[in-house]
């Protein structure tokens, strides 16, 4: 989903090679090695990852694999060809305690899998890379290239004039399309470190699907639940916002709103409802 949109972010400024999972597996050090070898890039992008939160629960030895030692693999093959290093990571790092956007010097505390796979991902790769990398901290993914928020509520409005969505959950949504193109410009004012970068503003799930689902089908009642109401393996932060303000002083850019991100995807996936 992200990649899709981000080889068309970087070909602009940039040669760029996509590699997906069926030509190396980033679980395996010796295939990323002799991979990036083969390329001999500039720089890496990261974007592979192990992204069933739940999934986490049950498979954290699988999740471990790909978002810790898989993130550490391309690392140490970024190293060995000198290449610039990036890393996709999540705002899951945190544990929601907070009450205002956090910022990247703000203390992460995961309180799921997913969250403590990512962050060992991100201590690894600073280990590897400590002057040749930057950490994107992201959220609430949706894009025109893989499954998503969006099209879930969708499919399930289909059969059902109501849709229970938590609304005790506060973050924002980010569209692939505004991240894979603050990325490049991340990369292009050589940025290092972490960074967070999602778009502007935040809402709940339930004021998510409530306004796209105003503009895809406003005949289905969209019902604000508890958390409590919709128990799932892995716990969620109650508040997840992350802060812009660094990559703003970065690029000079602010990220469009999530609204507005979520008006340009409905105009690409469901045009005729927009």
């Amino acid at each position: 989903m992200l990649g899709s949109d981000l080889i068309v972010s970087l070909a602009n400024r940039a040669s760029v090679i996509g590699v997906d999972m069926d030509d190396f597996d980033i679980r395996d050090k010796t295939a990323c090695t002799l991979k990036v070898s083969s390329i001999n890039p500039d720089c890496i992008v990261n974007c592979a990852a192990y992204t069933n939160v739940d999934g986490s629960e049950s498979n954290f030895d699988e999740a471990m694999a790909v978002n810790a030692f898989g993130a550490e693999n391309m690392a140490l093959a970024a190293r060995q060809a000198d290449a610039f290093f990036v890393q996709i990571s999540t705002d899951y790092v945190y544990d929601g305690s907070k009450a205002e956007p956090y910022t990247e010097n703000d203390k992460v505390n995961p309180i799921n899998n997913y969250g403590r796979t990512k962050l060992e991902g991100e201590t690894r790769v600073l280990k590897v890379l400590p002057e040749k990398t930057l950490i994107i901290r992201t959220a609430w993914l949706f894009g025109a290239h893989g499954s998503n928020f969006i099209e879930t509520i969708i499919k399930i409005a289909k059969t059902r004039e109501t849709v229970g969505v938590i609304n005790d959950q506060t973050g924002c949504p980010t569209f692939t399309q505004d991240l894979a193109a603050g990325i490049a410009d991340l990369i292009r004012k050589k940025a290092k470190g972490i960074v967070h970068l999602t778009n502007s503003g935040n809402t709940s799930w339930y004021g998510f699907a409530s306004f796209f689902m105003g503009l895809v089908n406003p005949r289905v009642s969209v019902l604000p639940i508890p958390a409590r109401d919709y128990p799932l393996p892995a716990k969620r932060p109650e508040y997840s916002v992350l802060s812009l303000e660094k990559y703003k002083n970065i690029t000079g850019n602010v990220p469009p709103n999530w609204k507005d991100a979520v008006r340009r995807y409905l105009k690409i996936k469901h045009p005729n409802f927009v």
